[in-house]
C-alpha cells in the first residue's frame, strides 16, 4: 500500500508541476503581448504631445 500511495503522490507533484510549467509559459506569452501593447500606446502618446506642441 506504501508503495502505492508514493507512486500517487509523486504522480499528482509531477502533474502539478506540468500544469505550472503551462501557466508560466502561457503568463510569459501574455506578459510579452501586454508589454508590446503598451509600446504602442506609448508611442502613440508620444504622438499626440508632438502634435500638440506642435501645433
Amino acid at each position: 500500500m506504501t508503495d502505492n500511495t508514493e507512486t500517487l503522490v509523486l504522480e499528482h507533484l509531477r502533474a502539478i508541476r506540468n500544469d505550472l510549467a503551462a501557466f508560466r509559459s502561457e503568463t510569459r506569452a501574455e506578459m510579452n503581448d501586454v508589454k508590446h501593447r503598451l509600446g504602442r500606446v506609448e508611442e502613440q502618446i508620444v504622438g499626440l504631445r508632438r502634435d500638440v506642441v506642435g501645433a
